[in-house]
C-alpha cells in the first residue's frame, strides 16, 4: 500500500548490521518515536540526505530512535555506514521487501512513525532545515 500520513505501518523485518532480524520500526519502550530513511548507495540524493538524517538524528532526543535501510548488500551497507560514521541501526534489504510494502518511487524515503506504528511525517527527497525542524517539533511534544 502506498503510505499516507495516520496509516499504521506493518513490521518489516530485515537483517541490520549487527547481525539480528528485527522490525525496522521496533524500538525500546522509552521511545516513542522511530525516524526511517530508506536509500541506496548509489543514489546522489540519499547520500546527500544520510548526512542530513546524521544532523537530525543528533539533534533528537532520547524519546526517538533513528534507523537507515539500504536497498544493498550487506557489504555494500556495511561500507557505506562506515564511511558516513553511522552509529545507529543500520539495516540491509537485499530482496526489495521495503521497495515492495512501501510502494517506493523515489529515494531517499523518510518516514517518522509513533509508538503504534502510525506515520506522523512523510518526506521523499532530501531533508531541508525545515524539514528537519518539523521533525525536531513533531518528536519533542
Amino acid at each position: 500500500f502506498a503510505v499516507e500520513v495516520g496509516d499504521r505501518i506493518p513490521c518489516v523485518s530485515l537483517p541490520h548490521l549487527d547481525g539480528e532480524e528485527s522490525c525496522i520500526l521496533e524500538s525500546n519502550p522509552n521511545q516513542k518515536y522511530t525516524i526511517v530513511d530508506i536509500s541506496i548507495a548509489s543514489c546522489a540524493a540519499c547520500r546527500v540526505n544520510v548526512e542530513q538524517l546524521i544532523k537530525l538524528d543528533n539533534l533528537t532526543t532520547d524519546n526517538t530512535l533513528t534507523r537507515l535501510v539500504m536497498l544493498n548488500n550487506n557489504e555494500s551497507t556495511r561500507k557505506f555506514a562506515r564511511k558516513y560514521e553511522i552509529t545507529f541501526p543500520t539495516a540491509y534489504d537485499t530482496k526489495g521487501l521495503a521497495e515492495t510494502v512501501f510502494e517506493l518511487t523515489y529515494l531517499p524515503y523518510l518516514l517518522v512513525v509513533d509508538e503504534r506504528q502510525i506515520v506522523i511525517y512523510k518526506h521523499e527527497g532530501v531533508l531541508s532545515e525545515n524539514d528537519i525542524q518539523h521533525i525536531l517539533s513533531l518528536t519533542t511534544q
